[in-house]
């Protein structure tokens, strides 16, 4: 059985929704997040564009990580660009070690 999603992601003008990541959403949540990488790939790569990169965004590009936790990620992560562009931080934290 083949899924098609809608490609647009342009937000919808009434609700600040993406239509594209309401549908991901939804079909992750009926197949699972592993039948969408190419999307994940994608989403990962847009969310760095706009600032959101970090642990969570680390952790729903990792294909070995579980399955819940990159579904929580992508959750938590698609409410994050709801709400837009991320800001710096007042407080950057460094990646040396």
């Amino acid at each position: 059985m083949t899924t098609t999603i809608r490609t647009s992601i342009r937000p919808n003008a009434q609700t600040g929704t993406d239509p594209y990541l309401h549908d991901l959403a939804h079909l992750i949540a009926v197949n699972g997040i592993g039948t969408y990488e190419s999307d994940i790939a994608r989403l990962v790569v847009r969310l760095r564009s706009q600032g959101h990169g970090g642990t969570l965004t680390d952790l729903l590009a990792d294909h070995g990580a579980s399955p819940i936790a990159r579904e929580r990620a992508f959750g938590t992560l698609v409410g994050q660009l709801a709400r837009g562009p991320a800001r710096p931080s007042a407080h950057p934290v460094s990646s040396a070690a």
